[in-house]
């Protein structure tokens, strides 16, 4: 079986440079999206042929690498507002970014970047 993360492509000519599913025009937000809307694996797959059962779990597995981070950051009430919110969107940037990076060296995941 094809290592997952291999099945997620990120080219500038498709989809704008959003990662999609083996550089196919199905973003993974798409398949996100369609799970997330109560669609089946199987209700995927029949209507869109061109998919694999691996092309779902592999959107999977990248949306939770992309999330994972290492700590989160919690502000008192009285500083929450959009300049708080924008730090706090920083650091989780920041921190992909340097969980990307450790994946590039090992040559388990490639940045997309």
């Amino acid at each position: 079986m094809e290592s997952l993360p291999i099945r997620i492509t990120v080219d500038p000519a498709i989809c704008h440079g959003k990662p999609c599913i083996r550089g196919l025009c199905y973003p993974v937000e798409m398949l996100l999206d369609l799970l997330a809307a109560d669609m089946t694996a199987e209700e995927i797959l029949a209507d869109y042929p061109d998919l694999k059962r691996d092309d779902i779990r592999a959107a999977l597995v990248y949306a939770a690498q992309v999330t994972r981070v290492q700590r989160m950051v919690s502000y008192p009430r009285e500083r929450a507002g959009w300049c708080t919110f924008a730090a706090a969107c920083g650091a989780l940037i920041a921190c992909t970014k340097s969980r990307y990076a450790s994946y590039a060296r090992s040559g388990e995941w490639k940045p997309y970047h």
